[in-house]
């Protein structure tokens, strides 16, 4: 870099200098230290604010499904934990026609399935439409330990009832519910049933229909993991 000084500049310096060696001086003579700009790093990220129709649910069946899980991806070929005897029992159309769901909220990855050994983020499902239509399946139940199921349900453009109830008459522990609202009418459950029998050969009944909506309304279901 070349700096060049026009006539009478040389001068303009010195008287510069000049004045900058008595601030200096008068610095250190008061104690106070020369002002030296700091940098500060940018705050942490933060959680996003979005809203909720924008969020996309991510499941790892095999996390949340120790024992056993299902993905519903077509009518009567359900993807399964590869284990020899499936807990969770067979799904049954309480009313209706099932046919295949996609969404974009909520995927479901695994990687110890059959017949599809692995998948990942797979928005897969089953959908019926109709008031009091839906689905059903059924879990055996315990005396000896509470156990923990997740269902994974939806609805569009209608509401739903879900029903968690075991054939000795008692109520499960505790059902807790999560819900993530999807872009146009998309609605996404969890919901967390925990439960034990009170008889030997008890078992928990799930159903999931549709309770009332528009004309082009229905009800999903995707998946059950059992803990």
């Amino acid at each position: 870099m070349k700096v060049v000084l026009k006539p009478g500049g040389a001068i303009l310096m010195a008287l510069t200098l000049s004045l900058l060696a008595i601030l200096a001086v008068s610095r250190i003579g008061t104690g106070i230290s020369p002002e030296i700009p700091v940098e500060t790093a940018p705050p942490p990220d933060t959680p996003s604010s979005e809203p909720t129709e924008t969020r996309t649910v991510f499941v790892n069946l095999d996390a949340v499904g120790g024992r056993d899980w299902v993905l519903w991806r077509t009518p009567g070929n359900p993807v399964r934990k590869n284990i020899a005897r499936p807990i969770i029992g067979d799904l049954e159309i309480v009313a209706g026609q099932s046919r295949p769901y996609v969404t974009s909220v909520r995927g479901f990855s695994w990687s110890g399935g059959k017949p599809e050994a692995t998948g990942r983020n797979v928005g897969s499902g089953l959908q019926v439409s109709g008031v009091g239509n839906g689905f059903r399946f059924s879990i055996p139940a315990s005396r000896d330990s509470v156990r923990t199921v997740r269902i994974y349900v939806g609805s569009f453009h209608a509401g739903g009832t879900f029903s968690a109830k075991l054939t000795d008459g008692s109520e499960p522990e505790r059902i807790d519910t999560a819900e993530v609202i999807g872009a146009g009418g998309h609605t996404m459950r969890l919901y967390t049933v925990r439960y034990r029998s009170e008889k030997p050969e008890g078992s928990l009944q799930v159903t999931w229909t549709m309770g009332g909506g528009n004309g082009d309304g229905y009800v999903t279901l995707q998946a059950a993991a059992l803990e």
